[in-house]
């Protein structure tokens, strides 16, 4: 079940970021889950609808920020790691998928007790997956050449 709370014409989450924050959260109580993964489209879509660098989507970073917010703590209590990120960069034209540096530009945020590089060190995404595979103690496969960042 999902509220649409925070839907609006600036604001397309479909559905609410907050309401797939909190059934991760009821899935980590109920069944005690190792890892979970959210995709919530939210800034995704935004980007693409009105590209990066507007007020609409200042607005949908600022909603997610809030609701991101009111979680952390609790997913942290409970013993998670939490990684927050992006699948791509884009320009100021809304294109993604390609080699220049702004398309592969992304964020990542790393909340738990692992060791990580020095801020502002250029990962690629291809060690995101050796990374989450370290942190949850599974062999890294040999055909994952890219390095993990978190000790």
């Amino acid at each position: 079940f999902h509220t649409m709370t925070g839907y609006n014409a600036r604001n397309q989450m479909t559905p609410s970021d907050v309401d797939l924050f909190a059934t991760l959260t009821m899935l980590t109580r109920r069944h005690g889950i190792d890892y979970g993964i959210l995709h919530t489209c939210t800034l995704d879509s935004m980007g693409h609808r009105f590209g990066h660098d507007c007020h609409e989507m200042d607005h949908a970073v600022y909603a997610m920020d809030a609701m991101l917010a009111a979680f952390l703590p609790v997913w942290r209590q409970a013993g998670y790691e939490v990684i927050v990120t992006a699948d791509h960069g884009q320009t100021d034209r809304g294109h993604h998928g390609g080699h220049d540096d702004e398309m592969q530009d992304f964020a990542l945020y790393y909340f738990g007790p692992g060791k990580g590089p020095e801020p502002d060190t250029l990962l690629d995404q291809l060690q995101l997956a050796p990374t989450v595979l370290k942190r949850l103690g599974v062999p890294v496969p040999a055909t994952m050449r890219a390095k993990a960042f978190l000790e």
